[in-house]
C-alpha cells in the first residue's frame, strides 16, 4: 500500500475505490441469484416471494461482507472485527431493539388516531414471520457493516467526525435512490435516518446499537404494523393502507416518507447525543491514524 494511503487524505480515497468494486460485486451477486431463482432482482415490490427476497438479501450481504473484508484486509491491513463488531455489546443490542420499537409504535399510534392509516385486518403466519426477521437482520448487519463500519470509519480518519457522519448518512439516503416511491422528502429522512444511527457509533465505535436500532425500526415499521419499508412491500402482521398518499402517512414510500419520522428521528437524535457523547472507545487507533485531532 502507497504512503498516500497512510495519510488522512487516504480515507475518503478509499470510499471512491469502493464505489464501483460495490457496484459490480454486491449487484453481480444479487444478478446470479435472481438468474438462479428466475426473479426479477430490480423489482422491489411484491412480485416474488418472501423466500426468494431472503435468498436475495442474503447474496447482496455475502457480496457486502466479501467487498469489506477485502478491503479491510489489502488496503485498511486491519481486521474486520475492528469496525465495531468486537466486542459484542448486550446492553446495546436490547438499548437499540427498544428504541425501534417505540419509535414505531408511537408513530403507528399518532397516524391511527389522525386517521391517517386505516388498519384492514391482521394474518399471522409464524414462518413469512420468521423469514421477514431474518431479512430484516441481515438487512440491517449488512448496511451497518458497510456505512457505519467502514464507510463512517475511514471518513472519520479524513475529516471532522460530524462532517464524516453527514456525509455518511447522505451516501446511506442515495443507496436508496432506485426505490419505489423516493423522492426529494423521503431521501431528507432516510439522511435524518442515517444522523440517528451514525451518531452512537461515532463515540462508541461499536456497532451493535446501530444494528439492533436498524433491524429494529425496518421489522417493526414493516413485518408488524404494515408500514412499506424504503418503498418495499412484503409479509406485514397487521393490514392497513391509507386513503390518499400525503406527508404524514409516508405514501408509498411507507413511514419512511412522513415527516413524523423525521420528527421522531430528531427527537432520537438529541436524546442519543446526550446518552453517547462521553462514552468514548478505549482504543481509537485502530480506527484513525490522528484520532485526537478528530475529535474536537
Amino acid at each position: 500500500m502507497s504512503k498516500s494511503f497512510e495519510e488522512k487524505d487516504g480515507h475518503w480515497v478509499r470510499i471512491l475505490f469502493l464505489v464501483f468494486p460495490y457496484i459490480f460485486v454486491v449487484g453481480g451477486f444479487q444478478y446470479i441469484g435472481g438468474i438462479l431463482l428466475n426473479v426479477n432482482t430490480s423489482n422491489t415490490g411484491s412480485l416474488y416471494s418472501t423466500k426468494n427476497e431472503l435468498y436475495i438479501i442474503f447474496l447482496g450481504g455475502v457480496g457486502i461482507f466479501f467487498l469489506i473484508w477485502f478491503f479491510r484486509k489489502f488496503i485498511d491491513k486491519k481486521p474486520i472485527m475492528d469496525l465495531g463488531l468486537a466486542p459484542l455489546k448486550l446492553t446495546d443490542i436490547y438499548s437499540g431493539l427498544f428504541l425501534g420499537f417505540i419509535v414505531m409504535s408511537i408513530g403507528f399510534f399518532i397516524l391511527r388516531a389522525l386517521n391517517e392509516i386505516h388498519i384492514l385486518g391482521s394474518n399471522l403466519i409464524i414462518s413469512e414471520l420468521l423469514l421477514s426477521m431474518l431479512i430484516y437482520f441481515l438487512v440491517a448487519l449488512s448496511e451497518e457493516i458497510l456505512i457505519r463500519g467502514y464507510v463512517l470509519t475511514n471518513l472519520m480518519g479524513s475529516v471532522n467526525k460530524y462532517v464524516a457522519l453527514s456525509i455518511s448518512s447522505l451516501i446511506f439516503s442515495l443507496m436508496h435512490i432506485g426505490n419505489y416511491g423516493y423522492s426529494w422528502f423521503s431521501a431528507f429522512e432516510l439522511f435524518i435516518g442515517g444522523l440517528m444511527l451514525g451518531l452512537p457509533y461515532i463515540y462508541t465505535r461499536n456497532l451493535w446499537f446501530p444494528i439492533s436500532l436498524h433491524f429494529s425500526w425496518n421489522f417493526f415499521q414493516g413485518t408488524i404494523y404494515g408500514f412499506d419499508v424504503s418503498g418495499s412491500k412484503g409479509y406485514s402482521l397487521i393490514k392497513q393502507t391509507h386513503i390518499n398518499n400525503n406527508i404524514w402517512n409516508g405514501g408509498d414510500f411507507g413511514f419512511e416518507g412522513s415527516i413524523l419520522s423525521i420528527i421522531l428521528q430528531m427527537i432520537c437524535i438529541v436524546v442519543l447525543y446526550f446518552i453517547f457523547r462521553n462514552k468514548m472507545p478505549f482504543s481509537n487507533n485502530l480506527l484513525i491514524s490522528n484520532p485526537t485531532k478528530y475529535q474536537q
